[in-house]
């Protein structure tokens, strides 16, 4: 199912008419892969190993922001120990996703329906570069992939735009004919921010009312994504 947003100005689906599509940039986790749990565990392994404990939804709020943001955010009087979280977090991470992830169910599905339509097609993620052409790989999505943009590649992450103008920005469109999908309002901001159209992909329960900004575009499945093209 697709819903739309209604805009301020001007109801989604005239804007969505009256500009030319020509690239779709989506994010990875619990987007494109479903790793939302695992990326939770990893979280609160970090925060044990230094003997803390935080409920899990304060932890998931944060979910779409760059590591080292979220970091910040739950270690406000610990600073010290930031690195620390975060190399446990990514340890903890890199050694069981090849066992506890999996594609999100459509995503192969979408990314070669819109590939073989002549789309371009990015993943812009706030994870590092190489991680993310590890995990594409181990699924074979990479095949459907134009451009890669890890959190390596720009000088911020979410929610500020630099991931989405750079896939834009490689893949040679403007940001205005691209379609950022991802999970999290930090997607929806930072698509924003970016000056494209933005699609969230509701993976996890969430009140679309209660989002700080509003996206284009609601789907619930990626394969929804079929009925924008």
């Amino acid at each position: 199912m697709v819903q739309f947003i209604d805009s301020l100005e001007e109801p989604a689906q005239t804007l969505y008419r009256r500009k030319k599509t020509s690239a779709y940039i989506f994010d990875l986790d619990g987007t494109i892969i479903d790793s939302d749990v695992l990326l939770l565990n990893a979280w609160k392994h970090g925060l044990h190993r230094l003997g803390k404990k935080i409920e899990d939804q304060e932890i998931m709020k944060y979910f779409g922001m760059c590591t080292e943001d979220i970091a910040r955010l739950l270690l406000v009087d610990d600073t010290r120990n930031i690195d620390n979280l975060m190399k446990y977090r990514d340890e903890y991470f890199d050694a069981n996703w090849k066992d506890l992830v999996e594609p999100m169910p459509g995503s192969a599905d979408v990314l070669s329906y819109l590939n073989e339509r002549g789309f371009g097609i990015a993943i812009s993620s706030s994870n590092p570069n190489e991680r993310i052409r590890m995990i594409l790989k181990r699924f074979r999505l990479d095949e459907y992939v134009d451009v890669i943009i890890g959190r390596d590649d720009v000088e911020r992450g979410k929610p500020d735009p630099d991931l989405v103008t750079e896939a834009a920005k490689r893949l040679g469109v403007p940001t205005a004919n691209c379609n950022y999908i991802g999970d999290s309002v930090y997607d929806v901001i930072a698509g924003r921010r970016a000056g494209s159209r933005t699609v969230l992909f509701v993976s996890r329960p969430i009140r679309i009312e209660s989002l700080e900004v509003r996206p284009d575009r609601v789907v619930y499945a990626l394969v929804d994504l079929k009925q924008i093209v």
